[in-house]
């Protein structure tokens, strides 16, 4: 009976065949490390003290992979060469020596005999929106007289004016990050808050990561809106506006943070559960710190605001 019990419980934990890189989008939080039985086409998941989670059944069909649709990937794939230039990659081995210990290995980013690749390790951009600093800012004041459309000798002076903020920039890359080199970025920088405009202002611009690469960013965020005076007595209106212009030497720092998995290959069967393929996920094996590494870019940004406007009849 308990047999019979252990059997029923074993395949409702085993489920339909899966390709691996579904199956590491859907494993849970509390899962560090997995076991791949290629005699028995299985993998076994575990959590930190060893315990059990699910078996699943992997895939080995010879269905094609997905493709993606994106020209670009957000996130792109780095290589095991990659992975060890991390000043923690130490302690990635670390966690396989005391987990399954030091005999004869090999490493690798997939599955043995996985030929998906969706799944490999990837750099991707870590932070929603990066801050810019404004840091030494020039800045002017000028006026400029505006004429309106007077509407009878009793009337209303009609004038439009843009109200707003707007910038614009030239940037370059001070610092690239050593992975992915040559290859460009979606990046959204985020403006602190200017004073005649009190709120905070950001922008998507695509940053290509090589030193000294050069981008250019515009925003507006300007509205044009009609003002009337009143004209009495047929008098002489004129209207103004201030504009209040700024060089500043911006920059930023962008997160990029590395994910994925790294298989560990053993000769012998490797810890107390006796298996030969075990794999551990960089985000379990290492902090967020571990596993970053930061874009350094600097811009001369010009920026213009509406400071005041005004009008008056003579």
């Amino acid at each position: 009976m308990i047999i019979y019990i252990a059997v029923i419980l074993f395949f409702l934990r085993l489920t339909s065949a899966i390709p691996f890189y579904q199956l590491a989008r859907r494993l849970p939080r509390d899962i560090t490390h997995i076991a791949h039985d290629e005699e028995r086409g299985v993998y076994h998941t575990f959590r930190s003290d060893d315990s059990r989670g699910g078996t699943y059944e992997d895939d080995d069909s010879d269905d094609d992979e997905p493709s993606d649709k994106k020209d670009k990937p957000a996130c792109p794939a780095v290589s095991l060469e990659e992975l060890k230039t991390l000043g923690s990659w130490s302690k990635v081995e670390a966690f396989a020596d005391r987990k399954w210990g030091t005999t004869q290995r090999s490493l690798s980013i997939k599955p043995a005999k996985d030929k998906f690749v969706k799944h490999l390790p990837k750099i991707c951009v870590d932070t929603e929106s990066a801050p810019v600093d404004m840091g030494n800012k020039q800045c002017s004041v000028s006026r400029l007289d505006l004429k309106g459309g007077l509407e009878g000798t009793n009337g209303t002076l009609r004038m439009n004016i843009k109200q707003g903020y707007s910038n614009t920039a030239v940037w370059s890359v001070s610092k690239a990050i050593t992975f992915a080199v040559g290859l460009s970025f979606e990046v959204r920088l985020k403006v602190p808050a200017v004073s005649e405009v009190g709120v905070e202002t950001s922008f998507r611009t695509e940053i290509e990561n090589e030193k000294t690469s050069t981008y250019e960013t515009r925003m507006d965020n300007t509205v044009t809106q009609e003002v009337r005076i009143a004209v009495i007595g047929g008098k002489s209106c004129s209207g103004w506006i201030d504009s209040k212009s700024c060089n500043v030497n911006a920059k930023a720092r962008i997160r990029f943070a590395v994910e994925g998995w790294v298989w560990f290959n053993y000769v012998a069967k490797a810890s107390q559960n006796g298996h030969f393929k075990w794999a551990v996920p960089l985000q379990n094996a290492l902090s967020l710190d571990e596993r970053s590494d930061w874009m350094e870019t600097t811009g001369d940004m010009k920026t213009s605001t509406t400071a005041d406007y005004g009008g008056s009849c003579k």
